[in-house]
């Protein structure tokens, strides 16, 4: 019989704050959004971003399933869902950035859409609507050491780049995080275009230089980049990617 495991990677991109009918970049936020059950941490506080994280981990461990569709198809993948934290803490607005199958986008959609209320962003004083993405990994097999970190780069969409993206997200150095938002350096970063009949690969230093910048620019549409880091944990390099289809 197939063990499984869900491991949702809470390193949750934050995209959009909505006030007043405007969109603002996150990081005008004051306070962040919080999963229920950390009012004692102080607000705004990395412990209370850290207890938030854990507080989701555990509601997803409890309330997430792996359909039997996806199970008897062999499907695996990441799953990545969109929603709104209300100024009134409800989630709302959620959607699917993409589907891996199986049934497995219906059900991350039902967990998120069943989550308690949250307590919402704060902006100048004031509870105010924040957009989160949050990624969720189906495997089937055993844990991967490496499912415990995940890869940020910029503001890098879910699953696909147009150019215009890919040049602008060449100027954000990566970076990389484990369950609880704790930052772990990079030892190498390397980068992979897949094209029809092959695959181009360049391997540096931990930030980007000109010939890893200079491969990824050679992307074409519906080829898939690949941008991976190596990073120092447990006593053994483990290396955290994540894929992107170019687009035009």
């Amino acid at each position: 019989m197939n063990t499984w495991n869900i491991l949702p990677f809470l390193s949750m991109i934050f995209t959009a704050l909505a006030v007043s009918g405007q969109q603002l970049p996150a990081e005008k936020v004051d306070e962040l959004p919080c999963f229920q059950g950390c009012f004692e941490q102080p607000a705004g506080s990395a412990a209370k971003q850290t207890c938030c994280r854990r507080r989701l981990l555990a509601y997803l461990k409890d309330n997430l399933r792996y359909p039997e569709e996806a199970q008897a198809q062999g499907i695996e993948g990441t799953v990545y869902v969109r929603f709104v934290v209300e100024a009134d803490g409800r989630v709302a607005q959620v959607t699917l950035l993409n589907d891996i199958g199986g049934g497995c986008g219906e059900e991350a959609l039902r967990v998120v859409r069943q989550m308690p209320p949250w307590e919402p962003a704060r902006f100048e004083g004031r509870a105010v609507a924040c957009a989160l993405d949050l990624p969720v990994h189906f495997n089937l097999k055993k844990p991967d050491p490496a499912e415990n970190f995940h890869l940020l780069w910029g503001k890098a969409p879910a699953a696909t780049l147009t150019r215009k993206e890919l040049k602008a997200l060449l100027e954000a150095p990566p970076a990389v995080r484990d369950l609880q938002g704790t930052a772990c350096p990079i030892t190498q970063l390397e980068v992979l275009v897949e094209r029809k009949n092959r695959t181009l690969r360049v391997a540096g230093p931990p930030d980007w230089n000109r010939e890893m910048k200079r491969l990824a620019l050679r992307a074409r549409p519906h080829n898939r980049l690949t941008l991976r880091a190596y990073i120092q944990a447990d006593g053994r390099i483990l290396p955290v990617e994540r894929t992107w289809t170019l687009k035009r």
